[in-house]
């Protein structure tokens, strides 16, 4: 496994852990986003359906985050 990857990256990945499988984000999620500079946003589910939130965040199983990345 390579890891320089993790070495000269900010950040791995950002994620929201959510149990509900139509999650909502919170006024509270955004301004972290803001705050911390994330472009990209994970919110991980139970379920295995994987789409868009919106531009930049992606509504995503487990499984299916672990798989993204590791890549």
């Amino acid at each position: 496994m390579k890891y320089d990857r993790w070495v000269y990256s900010r950040w791995l990945a950002a994620a929201e852990i959510k149990l509900s499988l139509s999650p909502k984000l919170t006024k509270g999620s955004y301004l972290a986003m803001e705050d911390l500079g994330i472009e990209k946003l994970y919110i991980i589910t139970p379920g295995v359906e994987k789409y868009t939130y919106e531009s930049n965040i992606e509504v995503i199983g487990l499984r299916d985050f672990l798989n993204e990345i590791i890549r």
